[in-house]
């Protein structure tokens, strides 16, 4: 079982949709921003699941796995934590196609964020003490204020921050993969005009504890 069960309470996803949107308006994140049409879309995916919410600041001491198993079976679909969120190991996301909603109205704070398919909408900010790893594209990463983390990788991923962002941003779009990580996360290490990451095997690094940047 998902520990985050025994934090929460189950709620209809129409009413939480409702909540959501009344949040992001409040915050002044609403149109045309991508925030309320998340709010919405947990409707369209997932018409008969439910949310679990956490209606509290929560602080966890270990790592925390937003993804469906431990969660689906129990009908939820969308996790959303109305307060600030932290969580003193890593936050994964391990499905690269997908996963819960993920709605926080407040700041996230975790020691690493590896996150894959799913959607995660942070209202506040986000510290990442460790590095942030966003990948694949089917889930965006939007955040109302500012990001900060160790480093910030993406691998065709949606990732929007409403205010600063601190650390170095190393991305295919950027063209500063090769330069900035480690030859061992790319699909042909020996080949330096290969500069496809392979995310499993920088997924592992890092749960691993073994470095992926230069450096």
């Amino acid at each position: 079982m998902n520990p985050l069960l025994a934090l929460g309470q189950l709620m209809p996803l129409d009413e939480l949709a409702r909540e959501l949107k009344h949040r992001i308006e409040v915050r002044g994140l609403g149109p045309p921003r991508a925030f309320e049409r998340l709010a919405g879309q947990i409707l369209v995916d997932h018409p008969e699941g439910k949310a679990l919410v956490l209606s509290a600041t929560t602080a966890l001491p270990d790592d925390v796995t937003i993804d469906y198993e431990g969660l689906i079976e129990h009908g939820v679909t969308t996790v959303a934590v109305l307060g600030d969120f932290a969580v003193q190991g890593r936050l994964i996301n391990a499905d690269s196609d997908g996963g819960p909603f993920f709605f926080v109205d407040g700041d996230l704070n975790a020691g690493e964020i590896v996150k894959g398919g799913a959607s995660f909408v942070i209202l506040g900010s986000v510290f990442c003490r460790g590095i942030l790893f966003c990948d694949y594209n089917h889930g965006a990463f939007l955040i109302g204020k500012d990001l900060s983390a160790a480093a910030i990788i993406t691998c065709d991923s949606d990732l929007h921050a409403g205010g600063d962002i601190k650390g170095p941003v190393i991305s295919d779009e950027l063209g500063n993969m090769r330069e900035m990580l480690v030859p061992e996360v790319f699909e042909d290490p020996d080949d330096p005009q290969d500069e496809f990451v392979d995310a499993g095997v920088l997924r592992a690094r890092l749960e691993a504890g073994q470095p992926v940047l230069k450096g």
